[in-house]
């Protein structure tokens, strides 16, 4: 954890941290009042504070600019069983994502509902640990409605596609190499993963011609979290070539 998250405003400059960020403050980092520590406050900023308390925390000067790495990355993807869900929205908080859209391929994937993890906001606290680990403050919405990926009106967002500046993908063992450069200029993502098995042909074919790519992340077949963890990097690395050009 390189950031703390604060959790309430109390008056001025004095904010309150996160009952996980007091526990890592005093059994792990050991810091003593007085001393100053990186931190988060979701959808406000980032900023350096000083130490008061083992709960306070006084903030010097905040930093409100977003990494910017990607201007914003939808993401769609079958909902995985909990132990994986819970990578997967450490992921979504440290690489900022913007939504996360679950859909249900087989019935297996709508019973894993019923966890605590998607029934209570415990899926908030992984999403916030990402978020400590590399100070990204944007939080992400997360939808797991019961609507079909191909009539889904989220796989084409209005402000995105207002802006249409967009790059579409689809991960798929059967598709070309993940790109390193883009011709044109583009600011956002929307990406589709489907199981570790693929998507269905159709489903394939349906995305293909609503201007999605097919791209692979090698020959291996991964894991959801890994092959997601791939994609960001992926994708991270095509954006820093692109400033480059």
């Amino acid at each position: 954890m390189n950031y703390l998250a604060i959790e309430n405003h109390l008056k001025e400059n004095l904010y309150e941290l996160s009952e996980a960020s007091q526990i890592h403050l005093t059994h792990v980092l050991k810091k003593k009042h007085g001393q100053f520590v990186s931190v988060i406050y979701p959808e406000v900023g980032r900023a350096t504070a000083k130490i008061v308390s083992e709960s306070l925390v006084a903030v010097e000067a905040w930093d409100n600019h977003p990494s910017n790495w990607v201007t914003s990355l939808h993401l769609h993807l079958p909902l995985p069983r909990p132990q994986t869900g819970k990578k997967i929205f450490h992921l979504a908080g440290a690489y900022s994502i913007d939504s996360l859209d679950f859909y249900y391929p087989k019935p297996e994937n709508k019973a894993y509902l019923t966890s605590s993890l998607y029934r209570s906001l415990e899926w908030k606290k992984w999403v916030l640990e990402g978020m400590c680990q590399t100070g990204e403050f944007r939080f992400p919405k997360s939808n797991w409605q019961d609507s079909d990926l191909l009539s889904r009106e989220s796989l084409f967002p209005k402000e995105v596609i207002a802006e249409d500046r967009t790059i579409r993908f689809v991960l798929d063992p059967s598709g070309i190499p993940f790109p390193t450069t883009w011709a044109r200029d583009w600011n956002h993502v929307v990406m589709v993963l489907g199981e570790e098995s693929g998507l269905r042909q159709s489903s394939l074919q349906y995305l293909e011609k609503r201007g999605f790519l097919k791209v692979a992340l090698g020959t291996k077949t991964l894991r959801t979290e890994f092959a997601l963890a791939q994609a960001l990097y992926a994708i991270e690395l095509l954006k820093a070539n692109s400033a480059r050009n």
